[in-house]
């Protein structure tokens, strides 16, 4: 804050604090004047009339006093919070969190996009909803297509991965196998339209769901709860949050101690 806004702001404070004080004083003036025997021999509605206006001027001080020490500050303060709040929001591209991944607009997101990462545990519920706009994203010219899976043979990372979902270790790999069938035939779908696609097995534990679609991405967080209703996090490109998700998602494709790309012949054996 400037020194010219300081100024201002001393002089309005100062301003506020006197008009408290002359109405404060000009209520207690009104109390007595409404109390003086004069008045009260003379009778009438004067004495009373005094009375009310004295102790609403008064009242009215003392609430002007009350928010000039504390009620403006409150406020300021929840302003400050809020517009910092909006920054962050901003300087995130963060456009939705949803606890519903229904009210996610998926559509729009396939139409608009040309490249698809996917990094999840298995998106046996997702897929369900979307495993058609998958295959039909391959098919299109130019598409591309990365996913990201824990690998389903790897037993410390079943029983890691289950102990924080809370599902069993062969029910998670079979999950698991399952996805895989189903990119492997997308994968398929897609080179033969001339497209890039590959799946990696991850070797780590993942700690959140990754979709990208182009300049677009949704995070989701798991639960070690067991409760449902996952926050799903959508942001732009150019944001914070998305410039993290890409991170994200590169970081695993660029590291082959975390991440192993599936030869044809494993895809092929994926399918069995």
């Amino acid at each position: 804050m400037n020194a010219s806004a300081n100024g201002t702001k001393r002089i309005t404070d100062l301003t506020t604090t006197l008009m408290a004080l002359l109405f404060a004083v000009a209520g207690c003036a009104l109390l007595l004047w409404s109390s003086s025997p004069a008045l009260r021999q003379q009778g009438g509605p004067a004495s009373a009339f005094l009375a009310e206006l004295g102790s609403l001027l008064v009242v009215s001080g003392a609430l002007a006093s009350v928010w000039q020490l504390a009620g403006k500050r409150a406020l300021a303060d929840e302003l400050l919070a809020m517009a910092g709040l909006s920054r962050d929001v901003k300087i995130a591209k963060l456009s939705q969190v949803t606890l519903d991944p229904s009210a996610v607009d998926w559509g729009s997101m396939f139409d608009a996009a040309d490249e698809v990462d996917l990094v999840m545990i298995h998106g046996t519920t997702w897929r369900g909803n979307w495993a058609e706009r998958v295959r039909q994203h391959v098919e299109r010219r130019g598409a591309k297509l990365r996913v990201v899976l824990p690998d389903p043979d790897r037993r410390d990372l079943m029983e890691a991965i289950a102990s924080a979902t809370g599902e069993t270790a062969p029910f998670l790999a079979e999950r698991i196998r399952d996805a895989l069938r189903f990119f492997t035939e997308v994968v398929t779908t897609a080179h033969a339209h001339g497209n890039q696609a590959e799946i990696r097995l991850l070797t780590c534990v993942p700690f959140c769901s990754v979709i990208r679609l182009g300049a677009q991405a949704v995070l989701c967080f798991y639960s070690y709860s067991g409760r449902s209703g996952l926050p799903h996090l959508v942001c732009s490109r150019g944001g914070a949050l998305y410039e993290f998700a890409r991170c994200q998602v590169e970081g695993l494709l660029g590291d082959d101690h975390r991440t192993h790309l599936l030869t044809p012949p494993e895809r092929h054996n994926a399918l069995n």
